[in-house]
Protein backbone atom coordinates (compact mmCIF):
# COMPACT_ATOMS: atom_id res chain seq x y z
CA UNK A 1 0.00 0.00 0.00
CA UNK A 2 2.13 2.69 1.21
CA UNK A 3 5.84 3.33 0.15
CA UNK A 4 8.25 2.15 2.62
CA UNK A 5 10.79 4.98 1.70
CA UNK A 6 10.39 7.50 4.39
CA UNK A 7 9.37 11.41 3.09
CA UNK A 8 11.54 13.86 3.26
CA UNK A 9 9.31 17.00 4.00
CA UNK A 10 12.08 19.43 4.53
CA UNK A 11 13.72 18.47 1.24
CA UNK A 12 10.42 18.71 -0.48
CA UNK A 13 9.76 22.08 0.89
CA UNK A 14 13.00 23.41 -0.12
CA UNK A 15 13.05 21.97 -3.93
CA UNK A 16 9.45 23.47 -3.87
CA UNK A 17 11.10 27.23 -2.64
CA UNK A 18 13.58 26.68 -4.90
CA UNK A 19 11.67 26.16 -7.83
CA UNK A 20 9.07 28.87 -6.91
CA UNK A 21 12.38 31.34 -6.75
CA UNK A 22 13.61 30.44 -10.18
CA UNK A 23 9.60 31.13 -11.29
CA UNK A 24 10.07 34.28 -9.77
CA UNK A 25 13.32 35.16 -10.75
CA UNK A 26 12.67 34.36 -14.70
CA UNK A 27 9.58 36.32 -14.26
CA UNK A 28 11.34 39.43 -13.29
CA UNK A 29 13.87 38.76 -16.53
CA UNK A 30 10.67 38.61 -18.89
CA UNK A 31 9.25 41.88 -17.35
CA UNK A 32 12.43 43.45 -18.25
CA UNK A 33 11.61 43.81 -22.08
CA UNK A 34 14.02 41.93 -23.18
CA UNK A 35 16.30 44.82 -24.02
CA UNK A 36 19.77 43.21 -23.58
CA UNK A 37 21.57 42.55 -26.19
CA UNK A 38 24.00 39.32 -26.80
CA UNK A 39 27.11 38.90 -28.00
CA UNK A 40 27.56 35.68 -30.73
CA UNK A 41 30.91 36.85 -32.23
CA UNK A 42 32.60 33.33 -30.44
CA UNK A 43 30.15 31.35 -32.35
CA UNK A 44 32.51 30.76 -35.45
CA UNK A 45 29.26 30.14 -37.25
CA UNK A 46 26.73 31.82 -39.08
CA UNK A 47 25.08 33.50 -36.21
CA UNK A 48 21.38 32.92 -38.86
CA UNK A 49 21.02 29.70 -41.25
CA UNK A 50 17.92 29.44 -43.13
CA UNK A 51 17.09 25.91 -43.76
CA UNK A 52 17.47 26.09 -47.87
CA UNK A 53 16.10 22.64 -48.71
CA UNK A 54 11.79 24.24 -48.50
CA UNK A 55 13.66 28.03 -49.56
CA UNK A 56 10.40 28.14 -52.24
CA UNK A 57 8.11 25.25 -50.57
CA UNK A 58 4.98 26.84 -48.85
CA UNK A 59 5.70 24.19 -46.29
CA UNK A 60 9.47 25.24 -45.28
CA UNK A 61 11.08 24.86 -41.87
CA UNK A 62 10.91 28.40 -39.73
CA UNK A 63 14.42 29.74 -39.86
CA UNK A 64 16.87 29.10 -37.32
CA UNK A 65 18.51 32.00 -35.76
CA UNK A 66 21.17 31.12 -33.57
CA UNK A 67 21.03 34.65 -31.63
CA UNK A 68 17.06 34.16 -30.90
CA UNK A 69 18.09 30.79 -29.26
CA UNK A 70 21.03 32.44 -27.08
CA UNK A 71 18.78 35.13 -26.07
CA UNK A 72 15.85 32.22 -24.59
CA UNK A 73 18.94 30.34 -23.16
CA UNK A 74 20.07 33.27 -21.16
CA UNK A 75 16.82 34.82 -20.13
CA UNK A 76 15.17 30.45 -19.25
CA UNK A 77 18.46 27.83 -18.62
CA UNK A 78 21.84 30.00 -17.62
CA UNK A 79 20.49 30.60 -13.75
CA UNK A 80 21.22 26.42 -13.57
CA UNK A 81 22.70 25.32 -17.01
CA UNK A 82 25.08 27.99 -16.75
CA UNK A 83 26.41 30.05 -19.37
CA UNK A 84 28.61 27.71 -21.28
CA UNK A 85 25.55 25.02 -20.70
CA UNK A 86 27.75 22.94 -18.45
CA UNK A 87 25.53 22.74 -15.64
CA UNK A 88 26.76 25.09 -13.16
CA UNK A 89 24.46 28.08 -13.37
CA UNK A 90 24.13 29.97 -9.64
CA UNK A 91 21.20 27.78 -8.86
CA UNK A 92 22.50 24.51 -9.62
CA UNK A 93 23.90 24.12 -6.35
CA UNK A 94 20.85 24.48 -4.27
CA UNK A 95 19.53 21.60 -6.75
CA UNK A 96 18.87 17.96 -5.76
CA UNK A 97 19.66 17.05 -9.11
CA UNK A 98 22.27 18.03 -11.33
CA UNK A 99 21.25 19.95 -14.20
CA UNK A 100 22.01 18.58 -17.83
CA UNK A 101 25.45 19.50 -19.16
CA UNK A 102 24.65 20.46 -22.34
CA UNK A 103 27.90 20.81 -23.71
CA UNK A 104 28.39 16.85 -23.38
CA UNK A 105 28.81 15.24 -26.80
CA UNK A 106 28.04 12.12 -25.58
CA UNK A 107 24.79 12.93 -24.53
CA UNK A 108 24.37 14.99 -27.87
CA UNK A 109 24.41 12.32 -30.19
CA UNK A 110 22.44 10.22 -27.76
CA UNK A 111 19.52 12.49 -28.29
CA UNK A 112 17.59 13.74 -31.33
CA UNK A 113 16.13 17.59 -31.66
CA UNK A 114 12.42 16.57 -31.29
CA UNK A 115 13.94 15.15 -27.22
CA UNK A 116 15.55 18.39 -26.86
CA UNK A 117 12.61 20.38 -27.46
CA UNK A 118 10.19 18.33 -25.57
CA UNK A 119 12.12 18.80 -22.43
CA UNK A 120 12.44 22.30 -22.60
CA UNK A 121 8.34 23.33 -24.05
CA UNK A 122 7.60 20.57 -21.26
CA UNK A 123 9.62 20.05 -18.42
CA UNK A 124 12.04 17.42 -16.97
CA UNK A 125 8.54 14.90 -15.86
CA UNK A 126 7.37 14.66 -19.43
CA UNK A 127 10.52 12.32 -20.63
CA UNK A 128 11.01 10.91 -17.25
CA UNK A 129 13.96 13.21 -15.90
CA UNK A 130 13.61 15.29 -12.86
CA UNK A 131 10.34 17.36 -12.52
CA UNK A 132 12.58 20.06 -11.14
CA UNK A 133 13.51 21.01 -15.29
CA UNK A 134 10.11 23.15 -15.29
CA UNK A 135 8.37 23.65 -18.45
CA UNK A 136 8.86 26.58 -20.57
CA UNK A 137 6.59 26.55 -23.26
CA UNK A 138 5.32 30.06 -22.44
CA UNK A 139 8.61 31.73 -23.57
CA UNK A 140 8.61 30.15 -26.86
CA UNK A 141 6.15 31.85 -29.00
CA UNK A 142 6.79 29.60 -32.72
CA UNK A 143 8.40 27.33 -34.37
CA UNK A 144 11.36 29.57 -34.90
CA UNK A 145 11.99 29.94 -31.82
CA UNK A 146 11.91 26.37 -30.64
CA UNK A 147 14.21 25.64 -33.28
CA UNK A 148 16.58 28.73 -32.89
CA UNK A 149 16.90 27.26 -28.87
CA UNK A 150 17.60 23.40 -29.94
CA UNK A 151 20.12 24.87 -32.41
CA UNK A 152 21.33 27.18 -29.96
CA UNK A 153 21.77 24.03 -27.43
CA UNK A 154 23.26 22.05 -30.43
CA UNK A 155 26.11 24.51 -30.58
CA UNK A 156 27.06 23.47 -27.12
CA UNK A 157 28.33 20.22 -28.13
CA UNK A 158 30.81 21.23 -30.70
Amino acid sequence: MWAKAPINIMSILRNLSLTLLATSVLGLCLSCGGDEKTDDSNSGTNDTAADTAGDNAADSKPTVDIAKGKAVYMTACVSCHGETGKGDGIAAGALTVKPRDMSDSAWQESVDDAYIAKVFMEGGAAVGKSPLMAAFAALIPDDETKDSLVAYLRSMGK
